[in-house]
């Protein structure tokens, strides 16, 4: 849904405001600059491009085949496929200070997940000892508010911590005592999941604080005169259709659950 919405969005501009999208591409340049560059390199075989090839074609076959037989979880596969991957970038001669540079890279960006993931079992535990996730469930229906009206502030929280903290950050915070919620009102958990996620994601495009756009802003370094105003404005047809999304799934959950029910249906078959 949200990625038709953007297609459509898109062309539309190109339509009836063409100058916001440049001239468009070279087609024919590109072209000849690629088939420039392709024949001013020596000439490789299909069999040199297959044998070096083969090592990763080896590697997702080892790794998914494991998962889906059964000889392991996709967890300790995710293991097996690392070990297999430093294996093989060693016998194609990866350098010791490549592969020191390589580990502590990996280290830098999980180590922050990890933390945030033991913290979350923490709060988790925390909730449940103290039954708070109850106390709040119970809260919530005894207001007499209808479900929709529930799921409604569930998503105007979302909302609202989505313009101040990260996305992972806000699933660990409010899963353990929405979810629970959710299911208690009859909502389904699938349908529910994608509206969460669809709602947080809206919520990092929420002005004043949108994390995504001063992302954006961050990313942009050869335009300084660019304003976080200007990126909020650009992408406000965009917050517009993650927000149709999410009253269109609301409405009618069952388009975020008849692919999940697809798959059950054939492997059933």
């Amino acid at each position: 849904i949200v990625v038709t919405l953007y297609i459509i969005y898109i062309i539309w501009v190109a339509k009836t405001q063409p100058h916001r999208v440049g001239d468009g591409v070279n087609l024919p340049a590109i072209q000849q600059a690629a088939k420039d560059q392709a024949d001013s390199k020596p000439e490789v075989s299909m069999r040199t491009i297959l044998w070096s090839t083969i090592g990763i074609i080896a590697l997702v076959v080892l790794v998914l085949g494991g998962i889906w037989l059964g000889f392991f979880t996709p967890t300790e596969g995710a293991g097996v496929g690392a070990t297999l991957s430093l294996i093989l970038a060693i016998a194609r001669g990866m350098k010791r200070s490549e592969m020191m540079e390589a580990i502590i890279s990996v280290g830098r960006t999980s180590a922050p997940l990890l933390i945030l993931l033991v913290t979350a079992q923490l709060y988790s535990r925390v909730l449940s000892m103290t039954g708070l996730t109850g106390a709040a469930k119970e809260f919530f229906i005894g207001t007499g508010l209808s479900p929709l009206a529930i799921l409604a502030l569930m998503i105007l929280v979302w909302f609202i911590l989505g313009a101040l903290i990260d996305s992972i950050s806000i699933i660990l915070l409010t899963v353990p005592v929405f979810a629970p919620l959710a299911v208690a009102l009859g909502f389904d958990p699938i349908a529910f999941a994608i509206i969460g996620i669809l709602a947080i994601e809206t919520g990092l495009l929420t002005p004043p604080f949108g994390i995504l756009v001063f992302t954006v802003k961050a990313a942009v370094m050869g335009e300084p005169d660019l304003k976080n105003g200007e990126i909020f404005r650009g992408s406000v047809p965009y917050w517009i259709a993650l927000l149709s999304a999410i009253i269109f799934i609301v409405f009618f959950p069952s388009l975020a659950t008849w692919l999940p029910n697809l798959g059950n249906a054939v492997a059933l078959k």
